[in-house]
């Protein structure tokens, strides 16, 4: 049986020829393969190999010719000869699409021609392979401009040995023709540059948001104006990942159902918005989730989609980053009977330093740090459960002074932390993300303080701040 040969010629025309030839191989045993179907099926293969390949690409320059071959197999050895008819069935370039999620296109019939036995492909009595094969050839490229085709050649009809079964499953393989010198227009959607982004406002934020932008794109351009629909899809939040609420209804509105991008143009000629008109329909501990996706594209059948779905995040954040270098509310001077842990602790005494443990947070001693864990690769967090609720107004943290990684010219001030609060331990609210301002001067005798103050008193027995692998604090206090 001879394998699969690919030519290519060079001087001016490149010609891509894949020929497919089968062999009168005679083999009374049963022959094992590993993709071969159930026993007695007949089946169409486009290796040669007699296994069960139902695809293969094809890739060739529009100016190219070339060619392609398939042939008839059979599981078990038939006592008596077998013919089969093979032929081009287009009608299951859709059906093929449709169960891949694939956008291949039917091959023009001005682009193949056939080359078949004039009574079918036949298996010898006692043979796996027909000694001849289907032989197909591409023609008339140029001009073409999708990129992927498909050609079905598939088993119309069957003599000889009834006890050959025909499955649906295996009398089709397909061959996808892909011109690499052509590039299909393909539409995508886009928010902030990407796939997703995140707004934030403050917890009770009332009256509109900001318009968020939508990009609506092609590449290349298309002859052709092009019309993307869109629709907000609400189906897709639980799939994106876990703590997300949908948008409630009425809390959005898209600014047009339709963009239209003009012929020759790489962007839509009017502006897609997402419009928040009233924030207050939103529960401020709640992280709310809006994918909005491409439903359809019409005015060119050749372009394609890619991208199809952009995701907004809103959250809200009750950290008053704009007014936190002064504390709101009374210092807890004693911290007596709190009880501190951590995700991850920073052991330094292999290297000069000492263990900085939790409970250092809260000694009172601007000398002893908690350090996260520098080598967890990702962030640790800090726990402190003050012994009852309190109505918390802000948390005020320092920098650590004594941690030996300083030694090492690694800094441990932090550059972000994240706030979260609980009333038991288990059921955690994010209240936002805090972007210090205060620098990072200051001694043990005279730190520079960090006051994270709140929009709205948060009333809580639990304050978890979680920092990056490696960062810390001397010490960490809450106002009431």
């Amino acid at each position: 049986m001879k394998r699969l040969n690919k030519i290519f010629i060079g001087s001016g025309v490149i010609a891509l020829c894949l020929m497919l030839l089968f062999s009168c191989k005679k083999d009374n045993s049963n022959m094992v393969y590993s993709q071969r179907p159930a026993s007695k099926n007949l089946f169409l293969s486009i290796s040669g190999t007699g296994n069960l390949n139902r695809t293969q690409k094809i890739a060739v320059l529009s100016t190219a010719s070339g060619t392609a071959a398939v042939g008839l197999n059979l599981t078990l050895p038939s006592s008596t000869d077998i013919t089969a008819t093979v032929d081009v069935d287009t009608t299951k370039v859709k059906t093929y699409n449709a169960a891949n999620n694939t956008q291949f296109y039917v091959l023009p019939a001005a682009s193949y021609a056939l080359q078949a036995p004039a009574n079918g492909l036949t298996i010898k009595a006692g043979n796996l392979f027909s000694a001849d094969s289907v032989k197909v050839s591409f023609k008339n490229l140029a001009g073409l401009r999708a990129s992927n085709y498909l050609l079905p050649l598939t088993i119309t009809r069957v003599s000889g040995n009834a006890s050959a079964i025909l499955s649906d499953s295996v009398k089709t393989v397909y061959l996808n023709i892909t011109l690499t010198d052509v590039k299909q227009p393909v539409v995508s959607l886009a928010i902030a540059g990407g796939s997703s982004t995140t707004v934030t406002y403050p917890v009770g934020a009332k009256g509109s948001a900001n318009a968020i932008p939508l990009s609506v794109q092609i590449s290349p351009a298309s002859p052709d104006n092009i019309t993307v629909n869109t629709v907000a899809d609400n189906t897709l939040v639980a799939g994106y990942g876990s703590g997300f609420m949908p948008f409630p209804d009425g809390s959005y509105s898209l600014s047009s159902a339709s963009s239209v991008i003009t012929a020759g143009q790489l962007t839509a000629s009017a502006p897609l918005n997402i419009n928040i008109p009233d924030l207050s329909k939103f529960d401020g501990t709640k992280t709310y989730l809006l994918p909005v996706s491409i439903s359809s594209v019409s005015g060119d059948p050749y372009t394609l989609t890619g991208n199809k779905t952009v995701y907004l995040q809103l959250n809200f954040n009750n950290l008053n980053n704009s007014s936190n270098t002064s504390a709101v509310g009374t210092s807890i001077l004693s911290r007596q009977g709190w009880v501190v842990s951590s995700s991850g602790s920073f052991d330094g005494t292999p290297y000069g330093g000492s263990n900085y443990i939790p409970s250092n947070a809260i000694d009172g001693n601007n000398g002893t740090d908690w350090i996260s864990d520098y080598f967890s690769g990702g962030n640790s967090s800090i726990t402190m459960d003050m012994g009852a609720s309190r109505r918390i107004k802000t948390i005020a943290y320092n920098k650590a002074y004594s941690n030996v990684l300083l030694n090492y010219g690694l800094d441990t001030y932090p550059s972000s932390v994240k706030i979260y609060t609980s009333t038991d331990g288990t059921t955690w609210t994010s209240q936002g993300i805090y972007q210090p301002v205060a620098g990072q001067g200051g001694s043990t005798t005279d730190p520079v303080i960090n006051y994270i103050n709140f929009f709205n008193a948060i009333t809580a027995r639990y304050v978890r701040l979680e920092v990056a692998n490696g960062k810390g604090f001397s010490e960490i206090n809450v106002y009431e």
